[in-house]
Protein backbone atom coordinates (compact mmCIF):
# COMPACT_ATOMS: atom_id res chain seq x y z
CA UNK A 1 0.00 0.00 0.00
CA UNK A 2 0.71 3.61 -0.64
CA UNK A 3 1.95 6.24 1.89
CA UNK A 4 -1.07 7.58 1.16
CA UNK A 5 -3.31 4.58 1.48
CA UNK A 6 -1.68 4.17 4.83
CA UNK A 7 -2.39 7.92 5.70
CA UNK A 8 -6.27 7.53 4.69
CA UNK A 9 -6.75 4.03 6.28
CA UNK A 10 -4.79 5.69 9.83
CA UNK A 11 -6.91 8.98 9.56
CA UNK A 12 -9.89 7.00 8.64
CA UNK A 13 -10.06 6.03 12.52
CA UNK A 14 -10.29 9.74 13.79
CA UNK A 15 -12.67 11.18 10.35
CA UNK A 16 -15.97 9.81 9.36
CA UNK A 17 -15.50 10.44 5.68
CA UNK A 18 -12.48 8.37 5.70
CA UNK A 19 -13.81 5.14 7.65
CA UNK A 20 -16.14 4.97 5.30
CA UNK A 21 -13.70 4.61 2.99
CA UNK A 22 -11.30 2.28 4.93
CA UNK A 23 -14.63 -0.26 5.58
CA UNK A 24 -16.05 0.10 1.93
CA UNK A 25 -12.74 -1.16 0.65
CA UNK A 26 -12.70 -4.15 3.02
CA UNK A 27 -12.38 -7.03 0.66
CA UNK A 28 -13.37 -4.97 -2.28
CA UNK A 29 -11.69 -7.51 -5.00
CA UNK A 30 -14.11 -10.37 -3.70
CA UNK A 31 -16.76 -7.78 -4.03
CA UNK A 32 -16.25 -5.85 -7.06
CA UNK A 33 -15.50 -9.47 -8.87
CA UNK A 34 -18.97 -10.52 -7.77
CA UNK A 35 -20.56 -7.69 -8.99
CA UNK A 36 -18.64 -7.47 -12.14
CA UNK A 37 -19.27 -11.40 -12.52
CA UNK A 38 -23.31 -11.09 -12.77
CA UNK A 39 -23.11 -8.53 -15.80
CA UNK A 40 -24.57 -9.40 -18.68
CA UNK A 41 -21.19 -10.40 -21.04
CA UNK A 42 -22.64 -9.20 -24.33
CA UNK A 43 -22.21 -5.88 -22.89
CA UNK A 44 -19.54 -3.49 -23.74
CA UNK A 45 -18.69 -2.20 -20.22
CA UNK A 46 -17.63 1.69 -19.51
CA UNK A 47 -16.04 2.62 -16.43
CA UNK A 48 -16.00 6.24 -15.09
CA UNK A 49 -14.10 7.53 -12.22
CA UNK A 50 -15.79 10.18 -9.84
CA UNK A 51 -13.73 12.17 -7.19
CA UNK A 52 -16.74 12.98 -5.46
CA UNK A 53 -20.39 13.79 -5.86
CA UNK A 54 -19.27 17.29 -7.73
CA UNK A 55 -17.74 15.24 -10.32
CA UNK A 56 -20.56 12.38 -10.77
CA UNK A 57 -23.28 15.17 -12.07
CA UNK A 58 -20.73 16.18 -14.27
CA UNK A 59 -20.46 12.70 -15.80
CA UNK A 60 -24.62 11.88 -14.72
CA UNK A 61 -25.96 13.52 -18.07
CA UNK A 62 -22.80 11.24 -20.15
CA UNK A 63 -23.88 7.87 -18.56
CA UNK A 64 -27.69 8.66 -19.56
CA UNK A 65 -26.32 9.69 -23.03
CA UNK A 66 -24.56 6.05 -22.99
CA UNK A 67 -27.32 4.19 -21.80
CA UNK A 68 -29.72 5.78 -24.48
CA UNK A 69 -27.58 4.20 -26.52
CA UNK A 70 -27.70 1.01 -25.31
CA UNK A 71 -25.29 -2.22 -24.98
CA UNK A 72 -23.51 -1.47 -22.60
CA UNK A 73 -22.89 -1.36 -18.55
CA UNK A 74 -21.73 1.20 -16.02
CA UNK A 75 -19.27 0.93 -13.76
CA UNK A 76 -18.79 4.17 -11.53
CA UNK A 77 -15.89 4.56 -8.87
CA UNK A 78 -15.35 7.08 -6.07
CA UNK A 79 -12.35 8.18 -4.31
CA UNK A 80 -14.54 9.66 -1.94
CA UNK A 81 -17.81 8.24 0.88
CA UNK A 82 -19.83 11.53 -0.37
CA UNK A 83 -19.99 10.35 -3.65
CA UNK A 84 -20.14 6.79 -2.97
CA UNK A 85 -22.88 7.03 -0.27
CA UNK A 86 -24.53 9.17 -2.16
CA UNK A 87 -24.87 7.13 -5.23
CA UNK A 88 -24.48 3.33 -4.60
CA UNK A 89 -28.05 2.50 -5.49
CA UNK A 90 -27.92 4.89 -8.30
CA UNK A 91 -30.14 3.17 -11.33
CA UNK A 92 -28.43 4.25 -13.79
CA UNK A 93 -25.25 2.50 -12.32
CA UNK A 94 -24.94 -1.08 -12.71
CA UNK A 95 -21.56 -1.53 -10.53
CA UNK A 96 -20.57 1.32 -7.82
CA UNK A 97 -17.47 1.13 -5.98
CA UNK A 98 -14.93 3.10 -4.12
CA UNK A 99 -11.01 3.15 -5.99
CA UNK A 100 -9.12 1.59 -4.36
CA UNK A 101 -5.37 3.21 -3.46
CA UNK A 102 -3.20 4.34 -6.51
CA UNK A 103 -0.21 1.44 -6.46
CA UNK A 104 0.51 -1.35 -9.44
CA UNK A 105 -0.87 -3.89 -7.85
CA UNK A 106 -4.43 -2.09 -6.97
CA UNK A 107 -4.53 -0.65 -10.25
CA UNK A 108 -3.72 -3.94 -12.23
CA UNK A 109 -6.11 -6.19 -9.75
CA UNK A 110 -9.15 -4.09 -10.36
CA UNK A 111 -8.53 -3.85 -14.34
CA UNK A 112 -8.12 -7.51 -14.44
CA UNK A 113 -11.31 -7.39 -12.70
CA UNK A 114 -13.57 -5.03 -14.42
CA UNK A 115 -12.05 -5.43 -17.95
CA UNK A 116 -13.46 -1.75 -19.29
CA UNK A 117 -13.54 -1.30 -22.83
CA UNK A 118 -13.39 2.31 -22.12
CA UNK A 119 -12.62 4.71 -19.34
CA UNK A 120 -13.97 7.74 -18.50
CA UNK A 121 -12.04 10.25 -15.68
CA UNK A 122 -14.08 13.29 -14.85
CA UNK A 123 -12.05 16.33 -14.26
CA UNK A 124 -8.32 15.69 -13.30
CA UNK A 125 -8.42 13.14 -10.65
CA UNK A 126 -5.62 11.22 -12.37
CA UNK A 127 -4.43 7.96 -10.47
CA UNK A 128 -0.86 7.46 -12.04
CA UNK A 129 -0.24 3.56 -11.56
CA UNK A 130 -3.87 3.04 -13.02
CA UNK A 131 -3.19 5.15 -16.16
CA UNK A 132 -0.29 3.26 -16.83
CA UNK A 133 -1.91 -0.23 -16.40
CA UNK A 134 -4.96 0.48 -18.79
CA UNK A 135 -2.34 2.20 -21.65
CA UNK A 136 -0.39 -0.88 -21.17
CA UNK A 137 -3.71 -2.87 -21.60
CA UNK A 138 -4.48 -0.53 -25.06
CA UNK A 139 -8.13 0.32 -23.16
CA UNK A 140 -8.81 4.03 -24.49
CA UNK A 141 -9.29 6.79 -22.24
CA UNK A 142 -11.58 10.14 -22.01
CA UNK A 143 -11.49 13.01 -19.96
CA UNK A 144 -14.57 15.08 -19.39
CA UNK A 145 -14.96 18.38 -17.57
CA UNK A 146 -11.26 19.53 -17.15
CA UNK A 147 -10.40 22.64 -16.51
CA UNK A 148 -6.63 23.36 -16.58
CA UNK A 149 -3.98 26.40 -17.12
CA UNK A 150 -0.09 27.05 -16.94
CA UNK A 151 -0.57 26.89 -12.90
CA UNK A 152 -2.37 23.38 -13.47
CA UNK A 153 0.48 20.76 -11.39
CA UNK A 154 0.01 18.16 -14.13
CA UNK A 155 1.70 20.67 -16.32
CA UNK A 156 4.92 22.16 -14.01
CA UNK A 157 5.68 20.24 -10.93
CA UNK A 158 4.02 16.77 -11.57
CA UNK A 159 4.71 17.00 -15.82
CA UNK A 160 7.37 14.91 -15.75
CA UNK A 161 5.79 12.52 -13.71
CA UNK A 162 2.53 12.31 -16.22
CA UNK A 163 3.09 13.59 -18.97
CA UNK A 164 4.10 10.37 -20.40
CA UNK A 165 0.80 8.60 -19.83
CA UNK A 166 -1.28 12.48 -20.47
CA UNK A 167 -0.44 12.13 -24.01
CA UNK A 168 -1.74 8.73 -24.41
CA UNK A 169 -5.31 9.72 -23.60
CA UNK A 170 -7.89 9.32 -26.66
CA UNK A 171 -9.80 12.08 -26.17
CA UNK A 172 -10.29 15.66 -23.83
CA UNK A 173 -13.42 17.45 -23.42
CA UNK A 174 -13.24 20.59 -21.79
CA UNK A 175 -15.43 22.94 -20.14
CA UNK A 176 -13.97 25.91 -21.52
CA UNK A 177 -12.60 27.40 -24.31
CA UNK A 178 -9.35 28.49 -22.46
CA UNK A 179 -8.54 24.95 -21.44
CA UNK A 180 -8.65 23.58 -25.11
CA UNK A 181 -6.86 25.94 -26.32
CA UNK A 182 -3.84 25.45 -23.92
CA UNK A 183 -4.28 21.74 -24.57
CA UNK A 184 -3.79 22.32 -28.40
CA UNK A 185 -1.03 24.70 -27.35
CA UNK A 186 0.58 21.99 -25.88
CA UNK A 187 0.74 20.00 -28.75
CA UNK A 188 -2.43 17.25 -27.37
CA UNK A 189 -4.54 15.60 -30.18
CA UNK A 190 -8.04 14.99 -30.26
CA UNK A 191 -9.11 17.93 -27.78
CA UNK A 192 -13.07 19.29 -27.64
CA UNK A 193 -15.03 21.91 -25.83
CA UNK A 194 -18.36 21.21 -26.09
CA UNK A 195 -19.55 22.74 -22.94
CA UNK A 196 -20.83 22.43 -19.31
CA UNK A 197 -22.59 18.81 -19.24
CA UNK A 198 -24.41 19.95 -16.44
CA UNK A 199 -26.86 22.03 -18.48
CA UNK A 200 -28.14 19.23 -20.19
CA UNK A 201 -29.72 18.15 -17.13
CA UNK A 202 -30.95 21.21 -15.65
CA UNK A 203 -32.70 21.87 -18.92
CA UNK A 204 -33.88 18.56 -18.80
CA UNK A 205 -35.60 19.41 -15.50
CA UNK A 206 -36.67 22.37 -16.66
CA UNK A 207 -38.70 21.12 -19.63
CA UNK A 208 -40.51 18.25 -17.67
CA UNK A 209 -44.10 19.41 -16.65
CA UNK A 210 -44.25 19.61 -13.28
CA UNK A 211 -46.33 21.83 -11.56
CA UNK A 212 -47.14 22.50 -7.51
CA UNK A 213 -50.26 23.78 -7.41
CA UNK A 214 -49.83 24.82 -3.64
CA UNK A 215 -46.87 27.09 -3.98
CA UNK A 216 -48.54 28.63 -6.99
CA UNK A 217 -51.08 29.94 -4.52
CA UNK A 218 -48.60 31.10 -2.25
CA UNK A 219 -46.63 32.94 -4.57
CA UNK A 220 -49.91 34.43 -5.88
CA UNK A 221 -47.86 36.22 -9.16
CA UNK A 222 -45.92 38.18 -6.60
CA UNK A 223 -42.30 38.55 -7.58
CA UNK A 224 -40.45 35.60 -5.30
CA UNK A 225 -36.80 35.04 -5.01
CA UNK A 226 -35.44 31.55 -4.47
CA UNK A 227 -33.31 30.36 -2.06
CA UNK A 228 -31.56 27.40 -2.36
CA UNK A 229 -29.75 24.99 -1.00
CA UNK A 230 -28.83 27.52 1.93
CA UNK A 231 -26.35 26.85 4.82
CA UNK A 232 -26.80 28.77 8.35
CA UNK A 233 -23.36 30.27 7.28
CA UNK A 234 -25.35 31.77 4.54
CA UNK A 235 -28.23 33.07 5.99
CA UNK A 236 -26.06 34.78 8.94
CA UNK A 237 -24.79 36.90 6.43
CA UNK A 238 -27.90 37.77 4.04
CA UNK A 239 -30.51 37.79 6.55
CA UNK A 240 -30.13 41.33 7.93
CA UNK A 241 -30.68 42.62 4.76
CA UNK A 242 -33.67 44.92 4.07
CA UNK A 243 -35.37 42.65 0.96
CA UNK A 244 -35.16 39.37 3.48
CA UNK A 245 -36.62 41.14 6.18
CA UNK A 246 -39.52 42.85 5.04
CA UNK A 247 -41.52 44.26 1.79
CA UNK A 248 -43.03 42.45 -1.08
CA UNK A 249 -40.64 39.97 -2.35
CA UNK A 250 -41.45 36.87 -1.38
CA UNK A 251 -38.86 34.08 -0.47
CA UNK A 252 -38.47 30.55 -0.58
CA UNK A 253 -36.18 28.89 1.05
CA UNK A 254 -34.49 25.34 0.32
CA UNK A 255 -31.95 24.41 3.88
CA UNK A 256 -29.11 22.25 2.19
CA UNK A 257 -29.92 20.35 5.32
CA UNK A 258 -33.09 20.03 6.48
CA UNK A 259 -32.51 21.03 10.31
CA UNK A 260 -35.04 21.97 12.91
CA UNK A 261 -32.36 24.00 14.73
CA UNK A 262 -31.74 26.01 11.19
CA UNK A 263 -35.65 26.50 10.24
CA UNK A 264 -36.43 27.85 13.81
CA UNK A 265 -33.50 30.01 13.24
CA UNK A 266 -35.25 31.23 10.38
CA UNK A 267 -38.72 31.75 12.16
CA UNK A 268 -37.36 33.49 14.51
CA UNK A 269 -35.47 35.98 12.18
CA UNK A 270 -38.45 36.42 10.21
CA UNK A 271 -41.48 36.26 12.93
CA UNK A 272 -44.88 35.92 11.36
CA UNK A 273 -43.52 35.54 8.19
CA UNK A 274 -42.74 31.79 7.52
CA UNK A 275 -45.01 28.68 6.77
CA UNK A 276 -42.94 25.36 6.18
CA UNK A 277 -43.85 23.59 2.88
CA UNK A 278 -44.83 19.83 4.95
CA UNK A 279 -47.52 22.49 6.50
CA UNK A 280 -49.33 23.97 3.07
CA UNK A 281 -52.47 21.11 3.39
CA UNK A 282 -53.12 22.61 6.76
CA UNK A 283 -53.48 26.22 5.72
CA UNK A 284 -56.38 27.84 4.29
CA UNK A 285 -55.21 30.72 2.46
CA UNK A 286 -50.90 30.25 2.01
CA UNK A 287 -50.80 33.34 0.39
CA UNK A 288 -50.71 35.42 3.25
CA UNK A 289 -47.24 34.01 4.10
CA UNK A 290 -44.59 36.01 2.64
CA UNK A 291 -41.79 33.59 3.46
CA UNK A 292 -42.33 29.60 2.64
CA UNK A 293 -39.83 27.15 4.23
CA UNK A 294 -39.00 24.05 1.80
CA UNK A 295 -38.56 21.46 4.56
CA UNK A 296 -37.92 18.29 2.30
CA UNK A 297 -35.93 17.01 -0.06
CA UNK A 298 -36.04 16.28 -3.85
CA UNK A 299 -38.40 19.62 -4.72
CA UNK A 300 -35.54 22.47 -5.62
CA UNK A 301 -34.75 21.68 -9.07
CA UNK A 302 -38.13 22.01 -10.16
CA UNK A 303 -39.26 24.79 -7.77
CA UNK A 304 -37.14 27.03 -9.28
CA UNK A 305 -39.81 27.75 -11.89
CA UNK A 306 -42.02 29.77 -9.66
CA UNK A 307 -38.68 32.26 -8.92
CA UNK A 308 -37.70 35.71 -10.45
CA UNK A 309 -34.35 35.42 -9.31
CA UNK A 310 -32.58 32.94 -7.23
CA UNK A 311 -29.97 33.22 -4.59
CA UNK A 312 -27.49 29.79 -4.38
CA UNK A 313 -26.14 28.72 -1.13
CA UNK A 314 -22.95 27.19 -0.09
CA UNK A 315 -20.23 29.77 -1.15
CA UNK A 316 -20.47 31.18 2.56
CA UNK A 317 -19.15 27.60 3.53
CA UNK A 318 -17.36 24.44 1.95
CA UNK A 319 -18.57 25.29 -1.65
CA UNK A 320 -21.39 26.91 -4.24
CA UNK A 321 -23.90 24.50 -4.93
CA UNK A 322 -25.79 24.07 -8.72
CA UNK A 323 -26.39 27.65 -10.37
CA UNK A 324 -27.51 25.64 -13.44
CA UNK A 325 -30.55 24.79 -12.21
CA UNK A 326 -31.96 28.32 -11.99
CA UNK A 327 -30.18 29.25 -14.93
CA UNK A 328 -32.33 26.73 -16.84
CA UNK A 329 -35.19 28.68 -15.61
CA UNK A 330 -34.13 31.71 -17.32
CA UNK A 331 -33.32 33.59 -13.75
CA UNK A 332 -30.71 35.33 -12.76
CA UNK A 333 -28.60 34.30 -9.63
CA UNK A 334 -26.55 35.64 -6.35
CA UNK A 335 -24.40 33.70 -4.58
CA UNK A 336 -21.21 34.07 -1.65
CA UNK A 337 -17.32 34.85 -1.66
CA UNK A 338 -15.89 30.97 -2.13
CA UNK A 339 -15.96 30.24 -5.74
CA UNK A 340 -12.12 29.53 -5.96
CA UNK A 341 -13.04 26.00 -7.56
CA UNK A 342 -16.12 26.78 -8.98
CA UNK A 343 -15.35 28.70 -12.98
CA UNK A 344 -18.82 28.92 -13.49
CA UNK A 345 -19.27 31.47 -10.95
CA UNK A 346 -17.02 33.68 -13.14
CA UNK A 347 -18.97 32.73 -16.03
CA UNK A 348 -21.85 34.01 -15.09
CA UNK A 349 -20.50 36.84 -13.96
CA UNK A 350 -18.59 37.77 -17.07
CA UNK A 351 -21.88 37.03 -18.54
CA UNK A 352 -23.74 39.77 -16.70
CA UNK A 353 -26.21 37.37 -15.14
CA UNK A 354 -25.08 36.67 -11.74
CA UNK A 355 -23.92 38.68 -8.77
CA UNK A 356 -21.25 37.74 -5.94
CA UNK A 357 -22.23 39.03 -2.53
CA UNK A 358 -19.94 39.10 0.97
CA UNK A 359 -22.22 40.72 3.24
CA UNK A 360 -25.86 41.86 3.50
CA UNK A 361 -25.50 45.29 1.98
CA UNK A 362 -23.94 43.63 -0.97
CA UNK A 363 -26.85 41.39 -1.43
CA UNK A 364 -29.29 44.00 -1.36
CA UNK A 365 -27.42 45.67 -3.66
CA UNK A 366 -27.49 42.74 -6.05
CA UNK A 367 -31.36 42.23 -5.33
CA UNK A 368 -31.59 46.06 -6.15
CA UNK A 369 -30.06 45.66 -9.61
CA UNK A 370 -31.31 42.65 -10.47
CA UNK A 371 -34.69 43.95 -9.35
CA UNK A 372 -34.08 46.98 -12.22
CA UNK A 373 -33.32 44.72 -15.00
CA UNK A 374 -35.81 43.83 -18.13
CA UNK A 375 -37.01 40.31 -17.44
CA UNK A 376 -36.70 39.75 -21.53
CA UNK A 377 -34.00 41.18 -21.82
CA UNK A 378 -31.96 38.58 -19.04
CA UNK A 379 -34.01 35.56 -20.38
CA UNK A 380 -32.31 36.31 -23.93
CA UNK A 381 -29.12 36.68 -21.96
CA UNK A 382 -29.30 33.79 -20.06
CA UNK A 383 -30.61 31.55 -23.17
CA UNK A 384 -27.29 32.78 -24.97
CA UNK A 385 -25.23 31.72 -21.99
CA UNK A 386 -26.43 27.95 -21.91
CA UNK A 387 -27.07 26.89 -25.43
CA UNK A 388 -23.52 26.38 -26.37
CA UNK A 389 -23.89 23.78 -24.26
CA UNK A 390 -27.07 22.15 -25.05
CA UNK A 391 -26.65 18.97 -26.57
CA UNK A 392 -22.99 18.39 -24.95
CA UNK A 393 -23.41 15.09 -23.58
CA UNK A 394 -24.42 13.35 -26.36
CA UNK A 395 -21.77 15.41 -28.89
CA UNK A 396 -18.94 13.60 -26.53
CA UNK A 397 -20.49 10.36 -26.52
CA UNK A 398 -20.40 10.53 -30.26
CA UNK A 399 -16.86 12.14 -30.78
CA UNK A 400 -15.89 9.17 -28.15
CA UNK A 401 -17.12 6.40 -31.29
CA UNK A 402 -17.60 3.64 -28.48
CA UNK A 403 -18.83 0.59 -30.49
CA UNK A 404 -21.50 -2.29 -28.85
CA UNK A 405 -20.70 -4.71 -31.14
Amino acid sequence: MTGFGLAVRFFGLFNTKAALRVRGLSGWQERLATEVNALDPRKKRIWIHCASLGEFELAHPVIKAIRDRGGYHIIVSFFSSSGYEQRKAHSDIDVVTYLPSDSRSNAKAFLRIIKPDHVIFVKYDFWLFYLYRMFEMGIPMSVIGCRFNDKSAFFNELRRLYEPALRQISHWFCQDSRTADFLKERGYKSVYHFGDTRIDRTRSIALEEKRYTQVEAWRARQQTMAMGSIWPTDWKVISSAPAIQSGDLKLFIAPHEISEVFMRQIEKDLPGQCLRYSHMDNVENPAMYRVLIIDNIGHLSYLYRYADMAYVGGAFGAGLHNIYEPLAYKIPVIFGPKTLFFPEADDVIKAGIGHQIDSAEAFQYAYDTLDQLDRQSVEVDIEAFLEPSYHASQRIVEKMNLHTE
